[in-house]
């Protein structure tokens, strides 16, 4: 068990107010094995943006997050996370031309990352756009492959659905949506309107009609903490039926912030709720393999508190969600040009599936759009697949009382729900993708593939080609066969296979991943060798190599400038523990690989390490400051000397990020002292992982600073797992900003604490933490 002792104020003559917690950063991951790592390193994301994640990252955590598939974008350096908002346009509401938002990122479609103070939000929100604050925001960090959209087929059934979309009965909807006067959120007739919904789909014969319950605000809108429903509608499906397709639409409305004043809301937002209820009525009588839930949103207009609501209420349930359709503003067209909008922003495979539709139908011209729309946002964070219909041109009357049906166009309005229409009983019927996987042969012309899941009575057909959307190869895979082998390819040139299942009955999949290959006659040097100290051992761990020939690995150490020795000549396993590594000196590791012909590969990459042996007396880490009217290096030095008597000790010196405490060098030394005297970057925040796994030993360790902790964490309480709690017994932290603190009363043989107050400099001093 470690001893800790923590100093919150040592060594430091300066005060100055520093917000800084971490840097804002953009993570993209493109691949399983990227989300993986991320996972282990980010507890979660504030939000996504461009299909991005935004997530705050401390010095040590972008170091871990160094992999090929992960894309890192610095957005902001010592971020303050309280003033930070995504702000998203609202439908109709593109504000003034010279409306100023002070962004720190801004996307293709308009939505920002900005830094706001609480005027500028009142301003925006007036001016219709939201400011959804991400300190709030709670993103799970996810990943989805890429589906490749899949060949079109002869024959859609479904297509059928289409011709019964009525166009009389889009208006009817409307018409009647329209005659609540408002449904404005807090008003009567918000009430009567959802009641109306709710029985417009019993009389289609559903009877599982629940409210679902929430508190909206919108400070800008006079609504504070008022009660409000979402109108949730469920079918069961026949062979799925806990996954769900969810098709919704908010059917709030507004013109204004008081229930006296007409918001009929014609396209806003009556137009999606009419084309819920329209594929409700369609869908009724059609069987779905999966669940359907027709939602009505409340509460779009106050920061879509509905959906945001329902979105993490189901995340919590763990509810299987395989698409959210969002209809909102879909009946306005400007001119005699049929362009609408969609998006899907991870999975264009499902918009795709939409898009192929018009071919058949109607001559929409579909204009993909790469951010979410409103309610649909949280669903997305959340990590569900998402798509959003709506028109390219927003009604010019939006929010005001002239959004009414005479000025919509409902013949433009039913092409969009007839794709709707044909297109979600495709996505319901169509076979799961699979997932293959690629293996050497090792003979240089030859790749395996197997594939999961694989069902005994599909036929399957892989699919491989040298460009990774433009596969031309095919072979038939009869049943029950899961397994393929590809031969007569080039030695060395990458591939890229896809498998398709056909099922006996049904739609084959719409999309398909692909996952490369090479087919090589020497076996791949091992890779992402990585390597862990330990008390007096050093371990290695690989990727295991992927041949199907491969054999064994052979390892190999050397000391600085020494000879390469044999450790293991004909191992097997992926995990290596060195028992006997050289104490006090640098070793050095290779891994090779051997086939079944004992081709050898090249070498891994070199790793080094020098294993704990917690032996060599004190480790002082020296962050501190020189300069100005600060102490000298040499007056440090004489200060350290004089407060170390006799003691020997080394001094490791951190004045930059790339300097960092490494465990190698740590796990030499008992006890270690850490003086944090750096009141402006505070950079032990790089430290904390090699603190961490120091603090799992028998050891001790000293930390001194001003501001230290609080200054990387900002206010918070400290969860389970966080460096602070479980190794400080921190559970929060505050702080005092007065410039009152003039001393502190010793206890358990602590000596008395003073402040001196002889100068300007030395005085009771502010911005002291409080544990």
């Amino acid at each position: 068990m470690s001893r800790i002792l923590l100093l919150s104020l040592a060594f430091c003559l300066l005060f100055c107010v520093n917000l800084f917690s971490a840097d804002l950063y953009l993570l993209g991951i493109d691949s399983r094995e990227a989300c993986e790592l991320s996972s282990q390193v980010v507890e979660y994301a504030h939000g996504t943006i461009d299909g991005k994640f935004i997530v705050i990252l401390e010095q040590d955590q972008t170091k871990r997050l160094k992999h090929p598939d992960i894309k890192l974008e610095l957005l902001q350096s010592e971020c303050r996370m309280e003033n930070k908002y995504l702000v998203i346009k609202e439908a109709g509401e593109a504000g003034p031309a010279s409306i100023s938002i002070p962004s720190v990122y801004a996307s293709s479609s308009g939505h920002r990352v900005a830094e706001l103070e609480k005027s500028s939000i009142d301003v925006l929100s007036r001016e219709g756009y939201m400011a959804l604050p991400l300190l709030e925001r709670k993103t799970p960090i996810y990943y989805y492959p890429q589906l490749c959209p899949a060949p079109a087929l002869e024959d859609y059934p479904s297509d059928t659905l289409a011709e019964m979309v009525n166009s009389d009965s889009l208006a009817a909807n409307i018409s009647r949506m329209m005659a609540f006067f408002t449904r404005f959120t807090p008003c009567d007739s918000n009430r009567i309107a959802r009641e109306w919904i709710a029985g417009k789909l019993a009389s289609y014969g559903y009877t599982d009609i629940t409210f679902d319950r929430f508190l909206a605000t919108r400070e800008s809108m006079d609504v504070y903490d008022e009660p409000a429903w979402n109108i949730l509608c469920r079918k069961i499906g026949t062979e799925k039926p806990d996954e769900w397709i969810m098709i919704g639409a908010h059917y709030d409305s507004y013109s204004s912030n008081y229930c006296t004043n007409y918001a009929p809301g014609a396209d806003c937002n009556a137009s999606g709720v009419s084309a819920v209820l329209e594929l409700a009525r369609l869908f009724y009588n059609y069987d779905f393999k999966r669940s359907l839930m027709f939602i009505g949103f409340g509460a779009e207009e106050q920061m879509m508190d509905g959906s945001n609501h329902l979105a993490q209420e189901l995340f919590d349930d763990a509810i299987d969600i395989e698409i959210l359709v969002n209809l909102d503003v879909i009946s306005y067209e400007e001119d005699d040009v049929p362009d609408f909008c969609i998006s899907c922003i991870r999975q264009s495979t499902y918009c795709q599936v939409f898009i192929d539709a018009i071919s058949r139908l109607n001559n929409l011209i579909p204009v993909k759009m790469y951010n979410y729309l409103d309610d649909d946002g949280m669903f997305h964070d959340l990590g569900y697949q998402t798509l959003a219909m709506w028109e390219y041109t927003y009604h010019p009357y939006m929010h005001t009382p002239n959004d009414i049906l005479s000025t919509l166009d409902t013949s433009y309005m039913r092409k969009i729900v007839q794709l709707a229409a044909t297109s979600l009983p495709i996505i319901d019927a169509a076979a799961d993708p699979v997932q293959p996987m690629v293996y050497d042969v090792g003979d240089g012309d030859g790749l395996k593939v197997t594939w999961d899941p694989c069902f005994g009575d599909f036929t399957y057909r892989v699919i491989y080609g040298v460009y990774k959307y433009q596969l031309s190869d095919t072979m038939d895979v009869a049943p029950p066969d899961c397994f393929a082998y590809i031969d007569g390819l080039v030695e060395g040139q990458q591939y890229y296979v896809t498998v398709l299942g056909y099922p006996p009955d049904g739609y084959p999949q719409i999309g398909y991943i692909s996952e490369p290959g090479r087919p090589l006659s020497i076996p791949r040097a091992p890779d992402n060798v990585r390597i862990e100290v330990d008390s007096s051992r050093i371990i290695l761990n690989y990727n295991a190599n992927r041949e199907l020939d491969f054999n064994h690995y052979r390892i190999l150490r050397k000391v600085a400038a020494g000879s390469w020795v044999e450790l293991e000549s004909n191992y097997t396993d992926t995990f290596y523990v060195d028992f006997t590594p050289e104490p006090y000196f640098t070793n050095y590791y290779v891994v090779l690989a051997y086939d079944n012909d004992l081709n050898e590969s090249d070498s891994s990459s070199i790793v080094s390490a020098i294993p704990a042996t917690f032996d060599r007396g004190i480790l002082l880490v020296d962050e501190t400051q020189t300069g100005s009217y600060l102490p000298s290096e040499t007056e440090q030095s004489n200060f350290y000397a004089a407060a170390f008597g006799d003691s020997l000790y080394i001094t490791h010196k951190i004045d930059n990020p790339d300097t960092p405490l490494k465990k190698s060098l740590a796990g030499q030394y008992l006890p270690l002292f850490y003086v944090d005297d750096d009141n402006i970057q505070h950079l032990l925040a790089g430290s904390l992982d090699s603190l961490d796994w120091y603090l799992q030993y028998e050891t001790d360790f000293f930390l001194a600073g001003w501001r230290t902790i609080f200054a990387i964490t900002g206010q918070t309480s400290f969860y389970p797992g966080s460096f602070f709690r479980d190794n400080l017994g921190l559970a929060s932290i505050a702080e005092n900003v007065l410039s009152d603190f003039d001393g502190a009363t010793g206890v358990n043989g602590w000596p008395d604490l003073e402040v001196r107050n002889d100068t300007y400099y030395h005085a009771p001093l502010p911005n002291i933490d409080i544990f």
